[in-house]
């Protein structure tokens, strides 16, 4: 088997230990932002079932539901660490998009250990000087596969995140569109109103309109 691009990527930095950290939901209007670190030992998964699941690995948004699931049980059975941190809609509110997004990108490379040799973190937004060494790969999760694994672990911990977010808050549909702006969830959102999981600075039109419809 000839690998993966994503794989040859990875492999060709010359170090055994990498981490890859990834987020998702930035564009939603609901929700958290949710960031996974993945640390592989490329030796260890240079064969077997490994190796199988590296050459697998591509951008969450590129893979189908139940190939996302795998992948991810797949990744966190191998890799050397997996983290998981989020910044919820509250805060994203307080702080704004922008240093929201780099907090959470900070707290996964934080929260992924020290024993990377390097790590590669996906997007081109700049995190702080106190953000631990690592490198920014504009289209990561699309060019690295220790990225699309933390994009796929990311991902699918989100969605199930806002599944139980459907269930709690019936009729807003967040287990359908998973807190991003689709016509679903404006109509529900000048139905019922926003509530304490959307995030309020966000310029969504069914908010001000909302908002114009309530007396007083």
């Amino acid at each position: 088997m000839s690998e993966s691009a994503l794989v040859a990527h990875d492999r060709a930095r010359g170090v055994r230990l990498i981490a890859g950290v990834d987020e998702v939901g930035v564009a939603c209007w609901a929700g958290p932002i949710m960031a996974a670190g993945v640390l592989f030992d490329l030796e260890r998964l240079a064969s077997g079932a490994g190796r199988e699941m590296l050459e697998e690995l591509n951008d969450s948004k590129r893979l189908g539901r139940a190939k996302r699931e795998r992948l991810a049980r797949a990744v966190l059975a191998r890799a050397e660490a997996v983290a998981l941190v989020s910044v919820p809609a509250g805060e994203i509110d307080r702080i704004g998009m922008g240093l929201a997004h780099a907090r959470c990108l900070e707290r996964a490379l934080r929260a992924v250990g020290e024993r990377a040799e390097l790590r590669l973190v996906d997007g081109g937004i700049a995190l702080g000087a106190e953000a631990p060494a690592h490198e920014r790969i504009i289209r990561g999760d699309a060019t690295s596969a220790t990225i699309a694994a933390a994009s796929i672990v990311a991902k699918v911990a989100r969605d199930r995140v806002m599944a139980r977010l459907g269930e709690r808050y019936p009729g807003y549909g967040f287990e359908r569109h998973k807190g991003y702006g689709t016509k679903v969830h404006s109509a529900a959102v000048l139905q019922l109103g926003p509530m304490s999981e959307h995030r309020l600075s966000f310029n969504a039109r069914c908010f001000a309109e909302h908002a114009a419809r309530v007396p007083g």
